[in-house]
């Protein structure tokens, strides 16, 4: 049976991270024991994210943790992940890759749908993998292939992401509405379904830190990514589909989104 985490704070995560945790904006950072150090990610992480993240590599060498331990990096509930941010982890990665190989015995990589997941994937790869390492699209999986079938363990770290997660819920809600519809409804239809007026629902948005329409625009892009990995459907046609006037317009919503165009992710997605 694993033991049950304690909370404490960042410093002395680091300090003394066996049986305890740390939970942050858009983080969460366990160890259950001397051998599995873990990482739970959600929404759009950024580079005070990523800071935190870095500031972890140096972990599994930690005297508290065995020689060999076993990581887990959770991204299945990230939503979008900033370009930026990214190449500053694999940079801080990179420069730390023949330490981690000493001290990683195996990565268990957890990915969320559509083109974050896509991106996650690819880690290992762009890495060359640090230890031997695996991809999984949810937390009981990946502790199995650890041989780590801990039922409490994978329940308790799925009560704490949801318990750290839950502080901007409008912007979930919305996410999943604008999903159910089809990507088409305006501000003022989504306001009257959540039980809010446009104006109280845009002034939550802003309090999230983002809008109406770069949510939209979000779950459109999503949405495409995930059409583009799994059909041959036509550009165009995926473009109607998640509510875009043209494969025109939706090209230049995945540009501002990913750096990338639909042709270019479809020919690099990695189907799972």
């Amino acid at each position: 049976m694993s033991p049950t985490l304690k909370a404490v704070d960042y410093a002395r995560f680091l300090a003394a991270p066996v049986g305890s945790f740390y939970a942050g904006a858009r983080h969460l950072l366990w160890c259950s024991d001397e051998r599995l150090l873990g990482v739970s990610l959600w929404g759009r992480p950024d580079e005070e994210d990523i800071g935190v993240l870095l500031g972890l590599i140096t972990v599994p060498a930690h005297p508290s943790l065995a020689l060999g331990c076993d990581v887990v990096f959770d991204a299945s509930r990230v939503e979008e992940l900033d370009p930026a941010a990214i190449q500053t982890y694999l940079d801080g990665l990179t420069a730390k890759r023949a330490a981690l190989t000493a001290r990683v015995r195996r990565l268990a990589l957890i990915r969320p749908v559509g083109l974050a997941g896509a991106v996650v994937a690819g880690v290992g790869f762009v890495l060359d993998g640090p230890a031997p390492w695996s991809v999984f699209t949810g937390l009981g999986p990946a502790l199995a292939w650890l041989e780590r079938g801990d039922e409490q363990l994978a329940a308790q770290v799925g009560l704490l992401v949801n318990e750290h997660a839950a502080g901007q819920p409008i912007v979930s809600r919305l996410g999943i509405l604008l999903r159910a519809s089809g990507l088409r409804l305006s501000i003022d239809e989504a306001g009257h379904q959540l039980g809010l007026g446009a104006r109280t629902l845009q002034r939550q948005l802003r309090a999230a830190g983002t809008t109406f329409r770069a949510e939209l625009d979000r779950v459109r892009v999503a949405r495409a990514a995930e059409l583009l990995a799994s059909t041959d459907d036509k550009i165009e046609s995926i473009a109607h589909r998640v509510g875009c006037a043209s494969a025109a317009h939706l090209t230049t919503l995945y540009r501002r989104h990913s750096g990338t165009t639909p042709t270019e992710y479809r020919r690099s997605a990695v189907r799972k």
